[in-house]
This record gives C-alpha cells, sequence and structure tokens, in this order.
C-alpha cells in the first residue's frame, strides 16, 4: 500500500513531514508533496521525478508561476500519482480539486479528503466554495475530520455523507519536542524579544498575523485591566506567519496608547525561540473566528501555562480528557483575563496534569493508529 498526501500550505511541511515518518514507522508507505512549492518529501528516499524538478524550475522565471501553474500543475499531480493506491488531500482550499478527483478516481485511486477548519467553518458557507467542495466530498472514498465536535458539525450541514466519515486528529510532534527541549542549552535563549520582559508576567496573545485571530478586541479587553495589574504584565504578540499588512497596520494603530508593555514579533522564529516562548508565557489567548484544535493551543496546554479560548470554539475533545483551561465569551474577556491573572499560581497548579492527559490524545504515539486504520480500510475496498 502506497500513500501520497498533498497540501498546499507551506508552512505546515513539519506536520506533514512528521504524519509521512510516522505512518512509515507503522510499516506502511507515504509520501507527501507540497503543491505551492514544490516540495515531494519521501522519508523512505524516494526522489523527486525530472519533470517535476524542471517544473519548480520553470516557476522562478517572470511571469511563470501564475502561467505554469494554470498549465502544468494538474499534469504533475496526474504523474505524481502513478505510484501509489491511495491519494490523501489534506484541505479542500484549492478548487483545481473539482476536477483531479474525478481523474484520480478514474485511474483506481482510492481518495481521502481531510477537512481543516478553516475549510468547512469559513469557506464552505460560500455558495461558489460549498458547490466545487461537495462536489470533490461525494467523490471522495473517505472523509476524515479532527474532532467529533467538527463530526457533528458536519453530519448537519451533509447528512449524506455520514457513513464516509472517520474522526482523527493530527498528531503534535511539538509535543515530544519539547519535553526534549526542556533540557536543551537553548532554551533559556530569548533573545528574539528585546523589551524589558524580566519579572513581569507573560501574556501571548494568538499565533498569527491573520485578522481571524482578533487581536484588537484583546487588546481591547487587556486595556480595561487595572493599572496597577498592567504595571506587572508584558504582552507579546506573535505575527510571524500569515502576514496581512493591512491587518497589521490596524493592531499597531490599537496598541499606540495602551497602558502597558508589549511586543510585537514580527521575524520568523526558529523552533527553539518558538518553544522558549511557549515555555515562558504565564496566559495564552486565543478567541480566532473558527479552528478545529489549534496546534499553538495544545502546546501552551502542554506546557503548564494558563489557557484562555473562545468558547464558540469546538475543543470539546479538551473536556472530554478533564484538561485544565478556561472559556470565555468576547464580553467577559476583559473579567476572564482579570481573574486568571490575579489567581495565576492557583490556575497553573490545577493545570499541571494537562501536559499527560493531552499527550495521551495529542502525540503521534496516540494520533497514528487513526490514520493508519483509515489508509488500511480504504487498501481494502481496492
Amino acid at each position: 500500500m502506497k500513500v501520497l498526501i498533498l497540501y498546499h500550505v507551506s508552512h505546515q511541511n513539519v506536520l506533514m513531514d512528521s504524519l509521512c515518518e510516522n505512518i512509515n514507522k507503522e510499516g506502511l508507505y507515504a509520501d507527501s508533496f507540497d503543491t505551492t512549492s514544490v516540495r515531494l518529501y519521501s522519508p523512505k528516499g524516494k526522489k523527486m521525478p525530472f519533470c517535476v524538478r524542471l517544473y519548480k524550475l520553470t516557476r522562478r522565471l517572470p511571469r511563470g508561476k501564475h502561467f505554469l501553474e494554470r498549465l502544468f500543475l494538474h499534469k504533475i499531480i496526474l504523474f505524481l500519482i502513478r505510484d501509489y493506491d491511495i491519494i490523501d488531500i489534506q484541505s479542500l482550499f484549492l478548487p483545481m480539486y473539482k476536477d483531479l478527483v474525478t481523474i484520480f478516481k478514474e485511474k483506481g485511486k482510492k481518495v481521502k479528503v481531510q477537512m481543516w477548519g478553516t475549510d468547512f467553518y469559513q469557506y464552505s458557507f460560500e455558495p461558489s466554495w460549498y458547490n466545487w467542495q461537495k462536489t470533490v466530498l461525494e467523490n471522495a472514498d473517505i472523509i476524515q475530520v479532527g474532532t467529533k465536535a467538527m463530526k457533528n458539525d458536519f453530519d448537519k450541514r451533509f447528512p449524506e455523507l455520514e457513513k464516509k466519515l472517520r474522526i482523527g486528529i493530527f498528531g503534535n510532534q511539538h509535543l515530544d519536542d519539547l519535553i526534549d527541549f526542556k533540557n536543551h542549552p537553548e532554551k533559556n535563549d530569548l533573545s528574539f524579544l528585546s523589551g524589558d520582559y524580566k519579572g513581569k508576567l507573560i501574556v501571548t496573545c494568538g499565533y498569527n498575523a491573520y485578522p481571524r485571530q482578533q487581536h484588537i478586541i484583546m487588546i481591547e479587553a487587556i486595556n480595561k485591566l487595572p493599572s496597577q495589574l498592567l504595571d506587572y504584565l508584558y504582552v507579546i504578540f506573535p505575527m510571524t506567519y500569515l502576514r496581512d499588512d493591512a491587518y497589521l497596520k490596524k493592531v499597531n494603530e490599537a496598541l499606540k496608547n495602551v497602558r502597558f508593555k508589549y511586543e510585537i514579533i514580527n521575524n520568523y522564529m526558529t523552533e527553539h525561540q518558538l518553544f522558549s516562548l511557549r515555555m515562558i508565557t504565564d496566559l495564552y489567548v486565543n478567541i480566532i473566528k473558527t479552528d478545529v484544535l489549534s496546534g499553538s493551543t495544545q502546546e501552551h496546554l502542554f506546557c503548564g501555562n494558563a489557557v484562555i479560548v473562545g468558547e464558540w470554539l469546538p475543543y470539546n475533545i479538551f473536556d472530554e480528557n478533564k484538561l485544565c483551561y478556561k472559556k470565555t465569551s468576547l464580553s467577559q474577556l476583559s473579567n476572564n483575563i482579570y481573574d486568571t491573572l490575579v489567581n495565576i499560581e492557583d490556575f497553573k497548579r490545577r493545570c499541571v496534569d494537562n501536559q499527560d492527559r493531552l499527550y495521551a490524545i495529542a502525540s503521534w504515539k496516540s494520533a497514528v493508529s487513526n490514520f493508519v486504520s483509515i489508509y488500511r480500510e480504504m487498501y481494502n475496498l481496492l
């Protein structure tokens, strides 16, 4: 059995690499292909075909990227799939899959679609997206979603596809990496921070620079806190991914007259710097508009940090496994931040079991079995 995983978000390379590696550890064969950076990853060393390497080079030509993508990306993907039994499409973000999935099926391939939170909760409400996504889903053999909560929402929208649904969250490789990092000599390297954060409570707001993070609401909520508390805070805004310049301008404008010390992280962070930020944070706030199961939120929970998330987020899996965190409405965000910070030591003591409980559900050691079971089920249908 051979599996090809197709995806198109290059900053997810670490996630897809770890998915392939853990599938291969279980005795299956899996490679992945990033359609954006034209990157084939093969844990067992398969070489990228010459035609794919040539296509990657031609994209560097002036105006070549858009022209050649339209002409040749389909052909490149169809060339690649010849050696695989199962095609796993990660995220229905590219309309080209409406045509490609039909061809995959004609060529005798089994197709799995992994619905991501953005695909389902943000885009598929738009009629133009809904129509082509539904076509792909109807042609897929299996549809995988991350959690029971998302499955329930999916069933309500597509009841006729219920028999195709399977549940399986991604493993989070960073959980194992964080365990190792605690003994790493760079764990105290906070050179990426330029302000005077020492001796203060660290509050980290969101995890990228996209408008759905709702930073301005967080800024307003924090700025309402009493001055005697604000004096002890250092608020960090990680803005290194999914940068939206117009949105960043609005965030900077909102921060002009705040009463607290803050820092915006604009530069790319190494993995070690990212881990350092997780480990020094006291309170992490995530009120993103839509999500399924944020890896950043998992990592803050894993580090024993106090965590506040939007009550609308489908994080039921945390409740089912008795993780300690706090939910909030937007109207009560400021009050919940205040209550958490003034009782921060007590709150963090109640979070000491989060690491073991989260590892049991979100490490690759636990999560890979769902992927393997689904692939084997699909292969038996061939």
